[in-house]
């Protein structure tokens, strides 16, 4: 009896060990999302926010907006598992004063290129994350 109670004794402890050497890889494997995007340089990010400041402006035209959310759509999708690096569209009335909110999974999508009108401009302009990556870009239809 003293033996099969140390053998479930060992059993557990096997168990345990292997429960906690699970979680601590699953914390690295998260946490080293994390550390990639600490770890860009100043040129890195410069590089990536350069993609879409091209777009920016306060007369940016109604075609150049949708080339903006087409450019937004592939970026997210090529950027599926890194939701750093995921850049959500918000329509505004007023620049960065709030509209409609685009959620993160659906970036860009809500608002579509067929909801930007060819004949107006527009004010387009981004917030940035605590890393310095483009993380929200407000389009705002200017007065005709």
């Amino acid at each position: 009896m003293e033996n099969a109670s140390k053998a479930l004794l060992i059993a557990a402890a096997i168990l345990i060990a292997i429960v906690l050497i699970s979680l601590g890889v699953m914390v690295l494997g998260q946490g080293s999302q994390l550390v990639q995007n600490a770890d860009m340089s100043s040129t890195e990010i410069s590089a990536y926010n350069e993609e879409f400041k091209g777009f920016l402006g306060s007369n940016v035209r109604g075609t150049t907006v949708r080339q903006l959310i087409e450019k937004v759509n592939q970026h997210n999708r090529s950027n599926n598992g890194d939701l750093s690096k995921q850049i959500a569209i918000e329509s505004t009335s007023t620049a960065n004063s709030g509209g409609n909110t685009v959620d993160l999974d659906k970036a860009a999508t809500t608002i579509g290129t067929s909801t930007i009108s060819t004949g107006y401009s527009y004010t387009v302009t981004a917030d940035y994350n605590s890393g310095g990556l483009i993380s929200k870009i407000y389009v705002q239809k200017n007065a005709k």
